[in-house]
């Protein structure tokens, strides 16, 4: 023998197993928060690529001497990120050797800010972030006539982008001949 489901209990299954699990426009108005804060970060960063960040900002560093030229081929990117607060590229020159001049120039959400240091250095740096505002910077240079393969000098200095991000702060130390760029 068959039961007969009444009409009104088949209605009201109908209707609760086709009802939102939430109430309407709750998943919408969190899809649209979740959006707006990714709208938000993206327009702090600037979304340039390391090369074309470069070629935006070289121009604002010093020639490294006589006879060189910065080798925007020969840059090292690994630091740069235009979604950071605080990021880096190493600028060096064409031919480039072991203590060839080098530069660090410093990115607040992908736009220029700074550079590391006056003039270039010999010798690549070792870069760390410490912090999202900070940077720890060693460098290394040759002592009392060592070969450049043995360079047992070393220097290190923390740059802190401060304020607004616009601004690098530099403490520690520099190699010998090398003085920092203070922006604030």
């Amino acid at each position: 023998m068959k039961k007969k489901i009444p009409i009104m209990c088949m209605a009201f299954l109908l209707a609760v197993s086709l009802a939102p699990a939430q109430p309407v426009g709750a998943a919408e108005g969190s899809a649209q928060g979740a959006t707006a804060r990714e709208e938000k970060s993206r327009r702090k960063c600037v979304l340039m690529s390391g090369p074309e960040a470069l070629a935006s900002a070289i121009h604002r560093v010093p020639a490294p001497g006589k006879n060189y030229r910065w080798d925007p081929a020969k840059a090292d990117f690994t630091g740069y990120n235009p979604c950071r607060p605080f990021s880096w590229i190493v600028l060096r020159v064409a031919g480039a050797t072991g203590s060839s001049p080098q530069q660090i120039m410093f990115f607040h959400y992908g736009q220029f800010v700074s550079r590391a240091t006056k003039q270039a250095f010999g010798f690549s740096p070792t870069i760390n972030r410490i912090a999202p505002n900070q940077i720890k910077v060693t460098f290394t240079w040759a002592q009392n006539n060592e070969p450049n393969a043995k360079a047992s000098g070393k220097a290190e200095s923390v740059y802190t982008l401060t304020g607004a991000g616009m601004k690098v702060r530099h403490s520690g130390q520099l190699p010998p001949g090398v003085e920092p760029v203070n922006e604030e």
